[in-house]
């Protein structure tokens, strides 16, 4: 339970912590862009959207399908381990980044910044998650995408005003 509720923080302070200081150019663009006001309803179906969603996409379909496929060209025994398990996270991951991209193009325009901000910022937590799944399943994923989600897009938000 604690180790669980670090990962959460963790990977919600990663994120903020990026893009403060990374991306601290690319966060102007984007709200200069935007310049609206974050309002809470959609932030939270946004978190209920993403922690189900997205986490049965890219877990489940993304990093499941290509874990079963290099198990088997690896040979490996079940359950997989770190050899075949790695790479179908990195995979997921670039997936996972590249989702974000239509809602980034639909806030600013995507320079090479804003794309690299969004790979980034999305990225990192994924592998978070994506170990999380390996270690701890699905359900595991969710709660704590869903966590990192409200900290991000609900109570940071409010923070910062």
């Amino acid at each position: 339970m604690v180790f669980s509720l670090a990962l959460r923080m963790g990977a919600a302070a990663l994120t903020l912590a990026l893009d403060r200081t990374v991306f601290r150019t690319a966060r102007k663009q984007l709200a200069q862009a935007d310049g609206q006001e974050p309002q809470t309803w959609p932030a939270v179906l946004a978190t209920a959207y993403g922690a189900i969603a997205e986490e049965v996409l890219m877990r489940l379909g993304l990093q499941t399908l290509p874990t079963a496929g290099f198990t088997q060209l690896a040979g490996e025994a079940s359950p997989p381990g770190g050899t075949t398990m790695w790479p179908a996270i990195g995979l997921a991951n670039l997936a996972f980044g590249a989702e974000h991209l239509p809602a980034t193009r639909n806030a600013a325009p995507l320079t090479p910044a804003m794309i690299a901000r969004a790979l980034a910022l999305n990225g990192l937590p994924g592998l978070i998650f994506g170990t999380l799944y390996w270690r701890r399943g699905l359900e595991a994923t969710m709660l704590m995408h869903d966590a990192a989600d409200v900290i991000l897009h609900i109570v940071a938000p409010r923070l910062a005003r």
